[in-house]
């Protein structure tokens, strides 16, 4: 008598075999995609005309409970720095931006608050600083495709300097996941 592999796992409220009905094999699957199709990636995303020398400010907020995986990209009309702080101080918000499932089948909703334009007090700790556009060359795209783990109920801030006199149209993408 030959051996079976019984292997099931819990995915958006139903059991579902891990094994192929194709050829019998194990499947394989990575924890971004498991987590697209159980309704648990989000995107957060817009742009905006940064005036010159100045910087625009968006702060996402995690909630107390969950792990959330978090990756960025930007891009930029001249030359700009993006900035990735830790534990922001702020003394308002700011105004709440929409998150959306990628999952368009799903109900789940964004336990990260993303926000735009708060007034800080202190920016945090600086986990990471980029720079695009730089050396003179027109535009560019900031991506950082890492994924973060964020801390629970932390306040993260990320800052772009418009490093020009000009204006300069920014555009970003928050994606963040639910493990």
């Amino acid at each position: 008598m030959g051996r079976q592999l019984l292997a099931y796992e819990q995915y958006s409220d139903s059991w579902q075999s891990l094994i192929s009905d194709y050829d019998g094999s194990l499947k394989n699957i990575s924890a971004q995609n498991y987590a697209l199709y159980a309704g648990k990636v989000f995107l957060a995303g817009g742009y905006f005309d940064v005036t010159g020398s100045s910087a625009y400010d968006i702060l996402a907020i995690t909630p107390p409970t969950g792990e959330y995986y978090f990756v960025y990209d930007v891009s930029v009309e001249h030359e700009a720095t993006a900035s990735f702080y830790e534990n922001a101080t702020t003394t308002n918000n700011g105004t709440t931006m929409s998150s959306f499932n990628l999952n368009r089948n799903s109900a789940n909703s964004c336990g990260i608050a993303f926000l735009n334009a708060p007034v800080l007090s202190t920016t945090g700790t600086l986990l990471l600083s980029t720079k695009a556009g730089s050396t003179k060359k027109v535009g560019g795209g900031i991506p950082y495709f890492r994924d973060w783990i964020l801390k629970q109920n932390t306040k993260y801030l990320f800052r772009i300097l418009n490093d020009t006199v000009s204006n300069n149209w920014t555009s970003f993408r928050f994606i963040s996941y639910l493990r």
